[in-house]
């Protein structure tokens, strides 16, 4: 997770919220916990796409759930993933 979101921070992806990751808008976003921010010290990543996340985790695989902002995901780092939401 830590080179995937050097890779977004390079790429210049447009910072989002975790709010508006809430939003069934039809895009695509990315979110990062940190290692450092995430109390097991162990980072993260997941896709989010109206308001649903897409992810790997804790011994299940695979799998989605609920992007709700609480909890750890109200310490991530959410950017958009569109076209246009990135400067080079």
């Amino acid at each position: 997770s830590v080179v995937q979101h050097d890779w977004i921070l390079s790429k210049g992806f447009r910072k989002s919220t975790i709010a508006a990751a809430k939003a069934q808008d039809h895009k695509v976003r990315i979110a990062f916990l940190r290692q450092e921010d995430s109390h097991d010290h162990i980072g993260h990543v997941v896709l989010i796409y109206n308001a649903s996340t897409l992810e790997s985790h804790g011994g299940v695989g695979p799998d989605a759930r609920a992007w709700t902002g609480a909890g750890w995901q109200a310490d991530a780092h959410v950017y958009e993933l569109s076209a246009d939401a990135a400067t080079s």
